[in-house]
């Protein structure tokens, strides 16, 4: 077997489908499907499954699938190791964000990174929070911009961020100096894919309460548009512009919510340097 065939592997498990791996990998799709038949025969065990149009690994698979990471992280680590004798990592360089922060707080650290360190090919991934965690973990990812500190994995503070209620300003609370939950419960809720929508959701879970969803956007400011033309309301992080429509006001929370953004790497020895790099990127 090859570690072709293995990215592929992860690929297709990742993405839970042949054409959106044969999209990441830039490859066409017969070759991925190729390459799996080829992992297959070559280890005599069917490692994916297909049911209603998607795909997943078999259980056989998943544990195939934890060793073929673990092969690749430590063959990018050779390579990284290596790399230093000269100073440049060469190799690859995976980051796992939140959709909303990559822009704010990745690329100031990656153009910094890029700098020291030219030769390093970079991929980075976005999904929300808990998607990005298990990425660090299960080595989909070499460092991940986390909004939470787990125990299981080293942490490095960058800042933090408190999550605002965004009105319009008719709102019967845009008044106050701070929001509970429950104020927004019943008027039309705006849901950003920021990768904090899991967050708040589980904020208004955790006070019984279930916001209407009438909106669901990909970026926050469509969201704080749709609240600008008094359609709904949302609650996002702090990380907006300096300028916000003045048909729209930011309130905290109450009581606040107050999330730490960091970046997370796995904490063993295995980590690549590149990836340490990076955090060091952000001091």
């Amino acid at each position: 077997m090859t570690e072709a065939q293995l990215k592929v592997l992860l690929a297709v498990a990742d993405t839970g489908g042949f054409s959106l791996a044969s999209q990441r990998l830039a490859m066409s799709q017969p070759s991925v499907s190729r390459a799996v038949a080829s992992l297959e025969e070559e280890l005599g065990v069917k490692l994916l499954t297909r049911r209603r149009g998607a795909v997943s690994l078999t259980n056989v698979g998943v544990q195939i699938a934890m060793h073929a990471r673990g092969v690749l992280a430590h063959s990018e680590a050779i390579r990284q190791e290596a790399g230093q004798v000269t100073g440049s990592y060469g190799g690859h360089l995976r980051i796992g964000s939140l959709p909303s922060l990559s822009a704010e707080l990745v690329s100031p650290i990656l153009a910094r990174f890029h700098e020291r360190h030219p030769g390093t090919e970079v991929e980075l991934f976005e999904a929300p929070d808990e998607d990005v965690l298990y990425w660090v973990r299960s080595r989909s990812v070499d460092v991940g911009l986390v909004a939470r500190t787990p125990a299981d994995l080293d942490v490095t503070h960058l800042r933090d961020t408190a999550l605002v209620a965004v009105l319009p300003v008719t709102h019967s609370a845009a008044n106050l100096t701070a929001v509970r939950l429950a104020a927004l419960e019943n008027a039309p809720f705006v849901v950003p894919r920021n990768g904090f929508e899991r967050v708040v959701a589980e904020l208004f879970a955790a006070e019984g309460l279930a916001p209407r969803v009438e909106f669901e956007v990909s970026e926050t400011s469509s969201a704080v548009a749709i609240v600008a033309a008094g359609l709904g309301v949302t609650v996002v992080p702090d990380l907006l512009p300096d300028e916000v429509p003045p048909s729209v006001v930011l309130r905290p929370l109450d009581p606040p919510v107050v999330l730490p953004l960091g970046l997370a790497v796995r904490a063993d020895d295995d980590t690549p340097p590149a990836a340490m790099a990076f955090v060091e990127a952000a001091a």
